[in-house]
């Protein structure tokens, strides 16, 4: 039975990564005096974004791969009264 699995990453990015985005940041931003947390915690959010998976996908449990149309009319039955 194949049933659908989503993997959630909780990799956080290392200080050294933080340390290096927020340099750049405080740079581009004219090297204000003052600001260094608002630096570091833009640098960790900008990394976490870059992380994160764009797309959530798995593989229905049917395992062959075809996904229904949620916005699909279901057929309505024929038979008359």
């Amino acid at each position: 039975m194949n049933t659908p699995t989503l993997q959630i990453s909780t990799n956080k990015p290392n200080s050294e990564l933080v340390r290096r985005k927020a340099y750049e940041l405080w740079e581009a931003s004219g090297c204000p005096v003052g600001r260094a947390e608002e630096h570091w915690f833009k640098a960790e959010k900008l990394l976490l974004e870059e992380m994160a998976p764009s797309a959530v996908s798995f593989q229905p449990a049917n395992g062959n791969g075809i996904h229904r149309s949620a916005s699909r009319t279901p057929k309505r039955n024929s038979r008359r009264s």
